[in-house]
Parts: C-alpha cells; sequence; structure tokens
C-alpha cells in the first residue's frame, strides 16, 4: 500500500465499514433508472458530450461519450468515498444520486475509462472486493495513450 493510499484509509479509520455503507445506499430503494441518468448527466454536465449510446452485451452495460475525459487529477477521486471536490452549480446531480452510489444501486463493479490530453485512465470499484477488504479506495491504472480515438 502506498503512502498516499495509507494516508487516505487512516481518514477512513473511524467511518463504518464499507459493507455498512454500500448496504444502506441499496437499503434506500433508489431506482435504478435514478443512477443511469445520473450517469448520463454526468457525461453531459461534466464531460461536455453531445452523444451517449449506452450497450448491453452478455450482461454487461456500457454507457460511451463523446466528451473531453476525465482530468488525471480527478481520475483517483470519482470513486473514492469522501474524496474532497468542489462543484460547480451546474454539475450538482439532478437525479440526487453520484456516481458512486448509482454504481453501487445497479452493479457489483464499476470500471470508468477514460481519455484526457492524451492519457488514457482507467479506475475500477469492485465493490464486493472492496466490501471484504475493507478499503474506501478503489484500483486505478494510467498510461499514456497510443492510439486516438475520433
Amino acid at each position: 500500500m502506498s503512502n498516499s493510499e495509507r494516508n487516505y484509509q487512516k481518514e477512513f479509520e473511524n467511518a463504518p465499514l464499507l459493507k455498512e455503507r454500500i448496504n444502506g445506499i441499496r437499503h434506500d430503494h433508489k431506482g435504478k433508472f435514478l443512477a443511469f441518468g445520473e450517469i448520463i448527466d454526468n457525461g453531459f454536465d461534466w464531460g461536455k458530450a453531445t452523444e451517449i449510446d449506452i450497450y448491453f452485451d452478455d450482461g454487461e452495460i456500457y454507457i460511451c461519450d463523446n466528451g473531453l475525459g476525465i482530468r488525471q487529477d480527478l481520475m483517483p477521486k470519482i470513486l473514492q468515498f469522501g474524496a474532497n471536490r468542489e462543484l460547480p452549480d451546474y454539475c450538482i446531480g439532478k437525479f440526487h444520486v453520484g456516481l458512486k452510489e448509482g454504481s453501487i444501486i445497479i452493479s457489483n463493479c464499476l470500471d470508468v475509462y477514460s481519455r484526457y490530453e492524451g492519457v488514457d485512465m482507467h479506475v475500477q470499484a469492485n465493490w464486493n472486493d472492496m466490501k471484504k477488504r475493507n478499503t474506501y479506495i478503489p484500483t486505478i491504472e494510467s498510461q499514456q495513450a497510443t492510439t486516438s480515438i475520433k
């Protein structure tokens, strides 16, 4: 575990078990359509996307947009509980369900891939694995892009 992961985890020493938090989110019975609405709305608000496509394949759901991508400094935070970030007024969730909460409602695992300024980033929150390990930190990968997306 890196120093930044240790420091981040230390902030949550007195926090409820992640399992309790995830079960609480799922118990709230917010509709699955609200979760989709939030994810799609994020593409328009944050990424300035003009097109969003949704694909269903072999039990998996893909939501793809032509937006600007997610900045490298924000990507590690998008699936971390308690990550501090200021939100512009136009980006406050219209569906009252954030990306983390929405993904917990509709899935056990969320992968977010983004390309921003030539750097490919991937962050994964496998909620079941994170519950077992009681960690609030998702898996994060980044690499220099080798191809361009049009």
